[in-house]
């Protein structure tokens, strides 16, 4: 980001909440997202996104979502999740009850609209324009140990990233056994395997969580 506001010469407003290690603890007991429960994506990268939008905007934006022309399916489960004006809606919390549970309200707040789509811009596009400009990227996209991944993908980013990856290893160790990023199996186990496999340098859009291109 700091790489992109200097080469744009603008400000970017880089907006954060809770760290990844905050959001996985539940009445003191590590609780981890996985593909039917995604709310890290929904805590660590939507909620700060709406808090600011709510307090420096607080009316309907277009919001331009990077998918590219190859990835037409997820943009339009996207636009199915929108309401009947268009806008995709955020469930908040505006307070308490008063038998103090929290009370929610959800607002419609930004129209999706998709410009590499409308543009025919596919990958090669991308890395053809940004390929001389001094602005680095994350590799696929900016979760070492994303869950939608399949194993073999898991395991290569292991060997990528092994600290980053280390972290969801211990995660899971720490989660008193109860549960793990994947059914069936552990990032340990995950990193210890397919020692030969190095097969990703392509696309990855397997997640149709319809989040991941905020």
């Amino acid at each position: 980001m700091l790489d992109l506001e200097q080469y744009i010469g603008q400000k970017i407003n880089w907006v954060s909440g809770k760290t990844f290690d905050e959001i996985i603890v539940r009445k003191d007991k590590k609780y981890l997202p996985n593909v039917t429960q995604r709310f890290c994506t929904t805590e660590m990268k939507l909620q700060p996104l709406f808090d600011w939008w709510l307090e420096n905007i607080n009316e309907p934006v277009e919001m331009r979502i990077g998918f590219r022309s190859s990835e037409q399916r997820r943009a339009k489960n996207m636009i199915e999740k929108t309401n009947q004006f268009g806008l995709l809606e955020f469930k908040h919390i505006v307070g308490k009850h008063k038998n103090g549970n929290n009370k929610w309200k959800t607002t419609g707040w930004n129209l999706p609209s998709f410009p590499l789509i409308k543009d025919a811009i596919f990958k090669d596009n991308v890395e053809e324009f940004w390929k001389d400009k001094p602005v680095r990227f994350a590799f696929m996209n900016n979760c070492v140990g994303c869950f939608h991944r399949n194993e073999a993908l898991l395991n290569y980013m292991s060997r990528k990233h092994p600290e980053k990856f280390e972290w969801f290893c211990n995660a899971e160790k720490d989660g008193y056994g109860q549960r793990t990023f994947k059914n069936g199996t552990t990032y340990d186990k995950i990193k210890n395997g397919f020692k030969k496999i190095d097969l990703f340098g392509t696309d990855f859009n397997d997640c149709d969580s319809g989040h991941c291109g905020l």
